[in-house]
């Protein structure tokens, strides 16, 4: 049988953004009937932080929604992207799914890298946030007050901030690509296809604007409007 995945990236899902939560349930149905293994690939929640035993509770509907598909069988890999990348050993109890640590991962059975894709992002002043909000100063403190406390902070900016979801990111011009791979990548919220010598590099859109998955096999891969 042809192993077939799905890739699908850039959920957002979250307090006050919940729509999603249809067209995610529909993604989960169409990977088991397709018998795809599904890849998360980053910032499937909007703001997500931690502690023992407990996760911010408007992300639970999706959680719930995960875990039971995951226990009838359906296989999850997660990549974290730069709103939940703080996902650990919590969201791995809760959901089951497989969780990936690293920004990349490689499947060299079909030639694939998954990356979230923001560590490309060419702006200075994003490169600069991303390095001071993924230091280790940062997740010592995350880890000392509670999530309650952390989304009351997080509400606090949205309030005096307008939101940037619905932006379209400036593409990366430089992708690393390996012979014959084909690099699929989230965070730019668009859906792009860009043909090189030695490769494919492949771009997600936002999941929350149009929700679609990036159907993949050894030799084709393709959009696929989820409805």
């Amino acid at each position: 049988m042809q192993k077939v995945i799905f890739v699908a990236s850039d959920f957002h899902y979250g307090e006050n953004q919940t729509e999603v939560i249809v067209p995610f349930l529909k993604l989960l149905e169409m990977a088991r009937e397709c018998n795809a293994s599904l890849f998360l690939n980053g910032d499937l929640f909007n703001y997500w932080f931690e502690s023992k035993g407990r996760v911010p509770f408007s992300c639970e509907p999706l959680i719930n929604g995960l875990k039971i598909a995951i226990d009838n069988g359906l296989q999850v890999t997660v990549l974290r992207g730069n709103r939940d990348f703080l996902m650990g050993d919590e969201f791995i109890k809760k959901t089951g799914a497989l969780l990936v640590c690293e920004d990349q991962l490689v499947l060299k059975d079909l030639n694939v890298i998954i990356t979230h894709g923001d560590q490309f992002d060419k702006s200075l002043k994003y490169r600069i946030y991303r390095k001071l909000i993924r230091s280790s100063f940062i997740r010592f403190m995350t880890n000392k007050v509670s999530v309650a406390f952390l989304m009351r902070i997080i509400n606090y900016l949205k309030k005096n901030k307008s939101s940037s979801l619905k932006y379209l990111n400036d593409l990366p011009d430089k992708v690393k690509c390996p012979d014959n791979f084909r690099v699929v990548l989230g965070h730019y919220h668009q859906e792009y296809i860009r043909k090189l010598d030695n490769g494919w590099v492949l771009f997600c859109p936002a999941f929350d604007m149009s929700p679609k998955v990036l159907k993949i096999t050894q030799n084709e891969f393709e959009f696929l409007k989820v409805i």
